[in-house]
């Protein structure tokens, strides 16, 4: 295996506490009304499209989308999101043995930027590519050639590790190795229905499928 792409939310940071905040702030602003407590109960309830959770609040889409978007920019600058300790310092160790690194996400380009160069990892990774830099999302797999294009490895020599069913699903499309994590927002049962090629509970466990 030579090159690795990360999924970045529920894979590389804190995605559900993360969310379940921001989904509170764009309800209450909005006066909505959010309809879960806790991020473990929006764990249990999530599923793409994402826009989904607006409805269950209240909001009607995509007519409500601008004043979804104040408020949804409004957070993403001021709120704070937690990477994975464990996950980090599997990718140091990626990157620092010669794997070549990318990620693949449906979330923000300078997000994520701004982000990884706050943790001190920008260099670990050669190409991000979000949501802004393609025509069609996961489970289209067209985030996932990009990389490999940039990465200049096929998809034999590569793996996608993921923790969504269309992470999965994506990657199996583009024909590389697909690593599921149950740190994220699936359970081991729920990733199993997709069928990934391995399946991981901790960060570490990562090291030993990617050298095999």
């Amino acid at each position: 295996m030579k090159a690795v792409i990360f999924d970045w939310d529920g894979v590389i940071v804190d995605s559900p506490r993360f969310f379940h905040e921001m989904y509170q702030f764009i309800s209450k602003n909005n006066g909505k009304h959010y309809p879960y407590k806790t991020a473990e109960e929006l764990k249990k309830n999530f599923r793409e499209p994402f826009y989904q959770i607006y409805e269950l609040s209240g909001f009607t889409w995509p007519e409500d989308r601008p004043k979804i978007s104040k408020y949804y920019h409004e957070f993403m600058n001021s709120g704070k999101i937690d990477f994975f300790p464990d996950v980090v310092s599997v990718i140091k160790q990626l990157h620092n043995s010669g794997f070549k690194l990318a990620i693949a996400s449906s979330g923000s380009h300078p997000f994520i930027l701004k982000k990884l160069a706050e943790e001190g990892l920008q260099d670990c990774f050669e190409i991000v590519v979000a949501h802004d830099d393609v025509k069609n999302l996961k489970p289209n797999p067209e985030c996932l050639f990009k990389c490999m294009s940039v990465l200049q490895t096929k998809p034999s020599e590569t793996c996608y590790i993921g923790d969504f069913y269309t992470d999965i699903i994506a990657g199996k499309a583009a024909g590389v190795k697909t690593i599921a994590v149950t740190w994220g927002f699936l359970t081991k049962k729920e990733l199993r229905t997709e069928k990934p090629d391995f399946i991981v509970d901790k960060p570490e466990e990562l090291l030993n499928v990617l050298k095999k």
